[in-house]
Order: C-alpha cells, then sequence, then structure tokens
C-alpha cells in the first residue's frame, strides 16, 4: 500500500489599517487535510476535507436584502475520489462535498452541493 497525506493550514489576520476591525468576509482559519492511498492493485482511493471559520464580521449592507444575513456557519466539506489506472488509461470517479453540506461563502450566496464527475485520461 502507498499512501500521500497533506495538511495545510493558514491563519489569516486580515484587519482594516484605518479602522483596526477585520476585514469583511475573511474567515480567519483555513484547515485542507488529504490523503490518497493505492488500496489493492490498480485500486486508488483519496479524500480531502477542507475547513474553513467563520468570518469575524460580516457586511451589514447585506442584511438590508438578506433575511439572517448576519448568520454563517462554518465550511467543513469532504471530497472524495477513487480511479483505476490500467497501462495508459485511467478511469476516476470524484466526489465534492460528498456529504452535502449547506453553507454559505457569502450572504445569500450558497456553496456548491454534492456534485458527481467521471474522468478518463489517456496518456498518449
Amino acid at each position: 500500500q502507498d499512501w500521500r497525506t497533506s495538511i495545510g493550514y493558514t491563519f489569516l489576520d486580515a484587519d482594516d489599517l484605518t479602522t483596526d476591525e477585520p476585514l469583511a468576509f475573511r474567515s480567519a482559519h483555513l484547515l485542507v487535510v488529504g490523503a490518497d492511498a493505492r488500496i489493492y492493485g490498480p485500486l486508488q482511493l483519496g479524500a480531502d476535507f477542507r475547513y474553513i471559520s467563520v468570518p469575524e464580521r460580516l457586511d451589514t449592507d447585506f442584511s438590508r436584502f438578506v433575511k439572517d444575513a448576519d448568520r454563517l456557519v462554518e465550511t467543513l466539506v469532504l471530497d472524495l475520489r477513487a480511479s483505476v489506472e490500467v497501462s495508459r488509461l485511467r478511469i476516476s470517479v470524484i466526489v465534492n462535498n460528498a456529504t452535502e453540506y449547506y453553507y454559505l461563502e457569502r450572504p445569500a450566496l450558497l456553496g456548491a452541493p454534492r456534485r458527481g464527475t467521471v474522468q478518463l485520461q489517456y496518456e498518449f
């Protein structure tokens, strides 16, 4: 078995230098964890998990148009993938947002729902 993992973390201290307040819609924490493994023969499985904290400050102008515009939640998204490689052909199945987690990227902007993709790759 061949395992690969990756971890990425970003801390963002985004303050307006004139007002000393946090910039709107900027999350302080972003964590991405990924893992890939060759399970058996040509079969490979992988997963990525993404966590984004709730922004410290929102633009209050949205509340004039959007009900509950000041209510955002943290983002917890899981992406899964499986592939089989035979000779120079690779067939992959990818499921983004596998848990169908509902989240807003900004007020009134819903994050991407679950999406499945089948990929065929041939190396010439």
